[in-house]
This record gives structure tokens, C-alpha cells and sequence, in this order.
């Protein structure tokens, strides 16, 4: 994964619209910031929530606050 270099930039994620996301179980709320290539996304994840999906792309991730188990396709 290559990051494009991008200005510091001030973003106030209460001006952006969440879009709400069905899960296998759950839902997801997600807001989204865009600059060239780079897609920033601050995602609340609703209690019960299991991801419908498994993506492949490479992330940066960063929790702020969670109780999270994490199960790969790969997990026997």
C-alpha cells in the first residue's frame, strides 16, 4: 500500500452524512473523506456486527475504543 503524500488537512466529521451499512448481523455506520487517492473513513460499528465481506486491500487501521474479535478467512 502506498499512501500519496496529502496537506495537513482539518476535517469536522459532524458535517459529513454517516451511511449506514447491513452486515451479516449488525450494522455499520461510516462517513468518508476523500483526497486524490486517499479515502479516509471514520466507521462506527453497531453491537453484533459481523462483516458480510472479506476485503484483501491492504488498511491503516486505528480503534479508538472496541471489544473486537478478529476472524480471517484464513482462521482455522
Amino acid at each position: 500500500m502506498e499512501l500519496p503524500e496529502t496537506p495537513f488537512t482539518l476535517f469536522d466529521w459532524n458535517g459529513v452524512t454517516p451511511h449506514e451499512y447491513p452486515g451479516q448481523t449488525g450494522t455499520s455506520m461510516s462517513r468518508s473523506f476523500t483526497s486524490g487517492d486517499l479515502r479516509v473513513r471514520v466507521v462506527d460499528y453497531g453491537a453484533g456486527y459481523l462483516a458480510d465481506h472479506w476485503c484483501d486491500i491492504g488498511h491503516v487501521l486505528l480503534v479508538s475504543t472496541a471489544h473486537w474479535t478478529w476472524n480471517s478467512p484464513t482462521d482455522a
